[in-house]
């Protein structure tokens, strides 16, 4: 896989890393959204539980608050405690009195459909529908409400069962009846049963907001547990509310839906309200908008795949051109690139590519020059190491010394030229040692000395450890060379060549000294500049700084120093590096 992608094109890599880098953030985000929209969801859903269920609880409380007001109110009327109280039968005046006060007390009340009283012997003086009169009577003594009210034994307690039925007539309605007995105030004797009657559509009415607005199913429980009025199929909520607490929501499952449920309990847990709300049809919303952000975030994924792919062509296109162009140099072409303005980056690496082929050709061009100006340096060493007025001279000398009958001069002589030409010519070879060098300028001077008489005296201060160094050949000769001729012979003059190897670092130090006529400053320049060099037949000391720089090239630190005063002598110092002098040095001579 590594490998692979290794050997896929930059353009494609970049592709590559963007695509991977957009699915790592699509996956984050992903992930970010899900566990965010999830508590979001949930927090939403126990918020809107929460809500809903203290909504239905307070339009509860106060319709029940109600129906204990309008019974309190007919309890404990002056003409409904006066008429109980009576030992005797009621007459007929009394009766229809009791009768009016009653209806005029469920006038006054809202939600209620009737309201029953009922005396100790079962007579009854209703407010409501007078057939009902008898099925209601029957049924409440049949229950174990009935007994309950009669117990009941605090007027200011005010508890009170609640039964649920329905009528006989068509169609059948659903009825609760709130029960609570009628006490003497005086001494709290019972004196009969009161029933105010509550419709379905009434209590239905106090949670009706909710569920039609969320979905949400609502189910009103007694103090026992049973369910006294619920909205659509939430009867089964009541099952479910014996496993469950007050304020913490669970989710259930019924008939393959999922709720989230909820409960609150009402005044001294006389009743119960519990609520579901369906979590399928909240999934479903929370699909759309996840549905709908992963359209959004693909859209963009695609958008930057486009865009990145776009800005890498940008990016490419410049180092095509660039590669293209470098694969003609192997061809030996400089082919310079058209400059594609994309940023600041690859503008500069465009134009700097090709200032650097406007430098490389020139430094071709250097080169070339470089090459020409060696082989003539060459064949100048070439000319100056054959020297034909030198071995004339040399000749004329043996001759002279022969004819004078000084064999031993003549021996030492010719022995010296040989060794002369064996190590200057070293078959051809630019690399010497420094005692190699040495040993040419100790035999050069030896012919000399014969030559010129009393001109010079030698003297050599060489450190042993440095004469296997390498170094190019013939650059001490011309030096000697040099002193004789223009610090002595010139000017008819004698002294001391001193020639010096020392150990200098990470260079070698050879210089040569004279006590001679020494120049001025500007015959010193002349010499440098070649303006005066013995009309050309010499090498020279132009020629063999030339030689120096051009064999190290060393930029640093400068190779060759000339002292010199009129009248005092001239010291010319030349530095060899170690390290780099055989390497460079053979580099030019293998081309």
């Amino acid at each position: 896989m590594r490998k692979k992608f290794k050997q896929r094109t930059f353009s494609g890599q970049i592709r590559y890393y963007y695509i991977l880098l957009f699915l790592a953030v699509f996956l984050m985000c992903g992930i970010l959204y899900a566990v965010t929209a999830y508590r979001m969801l949930s927090d939403s859903e126990n918020n809107t539980l929460q809500y809903s269920l203290q909504m239905v609880e307070n339009n509860v409380q106060s319709l029940i608050q109600s129906v204990n007001d309008s019974s309190k109110i007919v309890a404990f009327q002056d003409t409904v405690q006066k008429m109980l109280n009576k030992k005797e039968p009621l007459s007929y005046e009394e009766r229809m009195e009791l009768q009016d006060t009653v209806i005029q007390t469920a006038a006054c009340c809202d939600g209620i459909s009737s309201i029953y009283l009922f005396d100790e012997e079962g007579e009854s003086y209703l407010a409501g529908n007078i057939y009902e009169v008898e099925e209601i009577r029957s049924w409440i003594k049949d229950t174990s409400g009935y007994e309950a009210a009669l117990k009941e034994q605090e007027v200011e307690n005010f508890n009170y069962a609640v039964f649920t039925y329905q009528t006989g007539r068509e169609p059948e309605q659903n009825i609760i009846s709130f029960i609570r007995p009628v006490r003497n105030l005086d001494t709290m004797e019972n004196m009969g049963i009161l029933a105010v009657n509550v419709p379905y559509d009434s209590f239905m009415a106090t949670f009706s907001a909710v569920t039609g607005q969320n979905g949400m199913e609502v189910a009103v429980l007694g103090r026992n547990g049973e369910a006294l009025v619920s909205s659509g199929e939430g009867a089964w909520l009541a099952e479910e509310a014996l496993e469950m607490e007050e304020g913490v929501y669970d989710v259930r499952e019924h008939y393959g839906n999922k709720y989230k449920l909820g409960m609150v309990s009402g005044d001294q847990g006389t009743w119960t309200v519990i609520g579901a709300i369906p979590k399928n049809e909240a999934m479903s919303v929370m699909r759309q908008y996840t549905l709908l952000n992963v359209l959004i975030v693909g859209i963009g994924m695609i958008l930057c795949v486009v865009g990145a792919s776009f800005q890498t062509t940008k990016i490419i296109r410049p180092i095509r051109n660039i590669l293209s162009s470098m694969k003609k140099i192997k061809e030996g072409k400089l082919e310079r690139i058209s400059v594609i303005e994309t940023n600041e980056e690859i503008d500069y690496l465009q134009q700097h590519y090709n200032q650097m082929l406007n430098e490389t050709e020139e430094l071709m061009s250097q080169k070339v020059e470089e090459q020409r100006m060696r082989r003539k340096y060459e064949l100048s060493l070439l000319q100056a190491q054959i020297k034909p007025h030198f071995l004339y001279n040399t000749f004329d000398s043996v001759c002279a010394l022969a004819m004078m009958g000084r064999t031993d001069d003549v021996y030492t002589m010719m022995q010296a030229l040989g060794q002369y030409y064996r190590n200057s010519l070293h078959k051809g070879q630019e690399i010497i040692t420094v005692k190699e060098e040495l040993n040419i300028v100790k035999n050069y001077l030896i012919i000399q000395s014969f030559r010129y008489d009393d001109v010079f005296e030698a003297v050599y201060d060489v450190d042993k450890e440095v004469e296997p160094y390498p170094m190019i050949k013939l650059i001490l000769q011309p030096l000697v060379e040099n002193a004789i001729y223009h610090g002595f012979r010139e000017h008819e003059l004698q002294g001391t060549i001193t020639i010096r190897a020392k150990d200098d670092g990470d260079y070698i130090k050879l210089q040569v000294e004279d006590d001679g006529i020494g120049m001025d400053q500007e015959k010193l320049d002349q010499v440098l500049n070649r303006t005066e060099d013995n009309q050309g037949k010499r090498f020279g000391l132009f020629g063999t700084i030339q030689r120096i720089h051009l064999y190290y090239q060393e930029e640093q630190k400068k190779l060759v120093e000339i002292q010199s005063e009129k009248g005092k002598g001239t010291v010319i110092t030349v530095r060899i590096p170690k390290e780099k002098g055989e390497e460079n040095a053979q580099r030019i001579s293998d081309r």
